[in-house]
């Protein structure tokens, strides 16, 4: 029973180039986000009631409009621009302590 569930795994792990431990992430993701005609539904959303939002990453969109280089560079600018920002409490209480300690 446990091999015919691990049988996807099994295939997509053999079926990459890498080594299955740098391979494991991207098909555990994509095992969990395609859908299973059987249960019309995926594991992730039997898991946790919705989809799985996948990276853009992974869609190659070849129409944005500029270059590939100038939008990297682009986009690095804008990343290098950035400033990190302070951390933020809200609702800091007083914690109660006992007198007596």
């Amino acid at each position: 029973m446990v091999e015919r569930i691990n049988r996807p795994l099994k295939q997509a792990l053999m079926c990459s180039k890498q080594s299955w431990f740098e391979a494991l992430p991207l098909v555990l993701l994509g095992l969990r986000t395609v859908l299973r005609e059987d249960i019309k539904a995926t594991a992730a959303e039997l898991t946790y009631g919705t989809n799985l939002r996948v990276p853009g990453q992974f869609f190659v969109d070849s129409n944005i409009g500029i270059p590939l280089p100038d939008y990297l560079s682009h986009l690095q600018e804008l990343m290098r621009a950035l400033k990190p920002s302070d951390p933020v409490h809200h609702g800091l209480k007083a914690v109660y302590m006992p007198k007596d300690l």
